[in-house]
């Protein structure tokens, strides 16, 4: 049985402290990331892929640690085609004072110091252009993507969304629907009454294939038109 905080010595909170950052937190950053917020986009040399919007992210870090976070591009560097962005997420855990009463009737104090957790990744946004002209459109906004991809990525090191970015990665090496790709077409196709065998049939019949053919972009493909389907469109 876990002790409670007033039965803890020193070792014992500072290893918790360090090792779990408390039940309610961990269980927060492991917890899987809700279907309504996953998005799709197109990539580059064509496909979909999954993503979350950077501000779920903030909602998250908010919820999670109370403000006590911040994050900081820490440098940035620029091609004619590509930004690329280092960035760093701080969290702060305050210190505390526990206080406990001896057998003997004294109270016997002691200090929990601060730390600090930082998290440091890279991203990148592509410098978008005008067609035809080449003219850059909006530098501003290209670096802010960059800045916001890195602070993503730095949050699936807390835990953050790890789901959705870490199945990405295994589609790209195994091939097939990945498991998150799988949730969010079934969370959708459940709007519609749908079990997973319709779900499979319907993606068969929209990609004129075998379900166990369908691949992980394929897939990725069917997400708009059966969110629009589920939300009442044609």
């Amino acid at each position: 049985m876990e002790k409670s905080p007033m039965e803890m010595n020193e070792t014992d909170v500072i290893t918790r402290l360090l090792r779990h950052l408390g039940e309610d937190k961990v269980a927060l950053l492991k917890a899987p990331t809700p279907p309504e917020v996953i998005e799709e986009r197109k990539i580059r040399g064509g496909g979909m892929v999954s993503y979350i919007p950077g501000s779920w992210f903030i909602e998250r870090m908010n919820e999670i640690f109370g403000f006590l976070w911040d994050y900081e591009v820490i440098h940035e560097e620029r091609d004619k085609d590509q930004i690329v962005a280092k960035g760093q997420v701080t969290v702060r855990i305050p210190g505390y004072t526990l206080t406990r009463k001896l057998p003997d009737g004294m109270e016997e104090s002691f200090k929990v110091d601060g730390i600090a957790i930082r998290k440091t990744q890279f991203g990148g946004s592509d410098v978008k252009k005008k067609s035809g002209t080449g003219e850059v459109m909006d530098l501003a906004d290209d670096y802010k993507a960059a800045g916001t991809d890195a602070f993503k990525k730095c949050c699936t090191l807390l835990g953050l969304g790890l789901d959705v970015y870490s199945s990405r990665e295994e589609s790209n090496t195994k091939g097939g629907p990945s498991k998150q790709t799988m949730e969010t077409l079934t969370h959708w196709g459940e709007k519609l009454g749908w079990d997973k065998d319709k779900i499979k049939e319907y993606c068969s019949t929209e990609l004129s294939k075998p379900f166990e053919e369908v691949t992980d972009t394929e897939a990725l493909g069917l997400l708009p038109k059966l969110r629009e389907k589920a939300q009442g469109g044609a």
